[in-house]
């Protein structure tokens, strides 16, 4: 039988005679190479090959990937879509408890009283028009354009906004405490 010479560990280095057909004490069992090139053309064309099949990996990955951004995207602007019908349902009904108030005034309430409720239930009532009529892409993209107009008003009305919301969570905790 041939012999070749290998190293390998197995408990330290150690230089041993080996012969073909010897299993390693590593199991290779399942390994089985189906083609050795022999020359710089033949390896070059195994590149190649090796090349075209990481580019289809590549394209099948992204491919992939691309299908799972669009559900994904389909989901939330769905999922977006549905919140925004709901949230004009929710500002409908306020519209029509606050135009009830305002018809249930009677003769001896204030004047600029009735037309506040009026002005509030004529405004309640174009958001949710407002809302009504878009999708959620078409109020991301009115958003943005009211951003890029405004951007010193859109910034005033965070902090005001930040403001009175720590005012009124500072009240409703106090009155937590208080009780």
């Amino acid at each position: 039988m041939n012999t070749q010479e290998t190293k390998y560990q197995q408990n330290g280095s150690q230089n041993s005679k080996v012969e073909l057909g010897t299993p390693l004490p590593h199991d290779t069992s399942d390994f089985t190479p189906h083609y050795i090139p022999q020359d710089e053309s033949q390896v070059e064309e195994a590149a190649n090959k090796g090349t075209a099949v990481v580019d289809k990996v590549k394209d099948t990955v992204k491919e992939r990937g691309q299908e799972l951004m669009e559900k994904t995207g389909t989901r939330v602007k769905d999922e977006a879509d549905r919140g925004l019908h709901a949230a004009s349902s929710q500002v409908r009904n306020l519209q029509r408890a606050v135009d009830s108030a305002g018809n249930r005034l009677n003769e001896q309430q204030p004047e600029s009283l009735k037309t506040g409720t009026s002005t509030l239930s004529d405004g309640l009532e174009k958001v949710a028009s407002y809302l009504e009529s878009k999708d959620s892409e078409e109020l991301l993209e009115d958003v943005r354009g009211v951003v890029r107009d405004h951007p010193a008003m859109v910034a005033g009305g965070l902090v005001l906004t930040g403001f009175l919301m720590g005012r009124i969570l500072r009240v409703g905790e106090s009155s937590r405490t208080a009780a």
